[in-house]
């Protein structure tokens, strides 16, 4: 088998090189989050007119960013409104909210339980230290 011979680095060529830009930023967006819009302007050719094709990608980009911002609002409206038999987005987040003040409740329900339990306890057996009751006896 003959050895393969690799090009140097100062012996590579690039024949055609492109660029991209773009620009983005993250903005609060309600209660749910945050939205991401981004811009970005691909495939400039250095070797041509970079202000022409940037225009050109700049208007591109502000009828694509309509025909988008058109339809995020619909498809935001179908997250949020229950279709059918299922439900919504803000119909699942309440449901888990109630959910959630469910099981806090039954958490402070156990808690003052375990509390009530604790002093029954410590009421007993202060009173088996003190020998006025036995340790078998039931408890009244």
């Amino acid at each position: 088998m003959a050895a393969r011979r690799e090009r140097p680095v100062d012996e590579v060529r690039v024949d055609r090189l492109l660029v991209t830009v773009g620009l983005g930023a993250t903005l609060p967006f309600g209660e749910m989050g945050f939205l991401k819009p981004e811009l970005r302007v691909a495939n400039i050719d250095p070797a041509g007119d970079v202000a022409a094709q940037v225009q050109a990608g700049l208007a591109a980009a502000g009828v694509a960013f309509a025909a988008i911002d058109g339809e995020l609002e619909r498809v935001i409206s179908d997250m949020l409104t229950p279709m059918g038999s299922k439900p919504g987005y803000a119909d699942r987040v309440e449901r888990l909210e109630r959910s959630v003040d469910m099981i806090r409740r039954n958490i402070a329900t156990v808690v003052t339980k375990v509390r009530e339990h604790e002093a029954a306890i410590a009421a007993r057996a202060a009173l088996v230290v003190a020998g006025e009751a036995d340790v078998g006896e039931a408890s009244e």
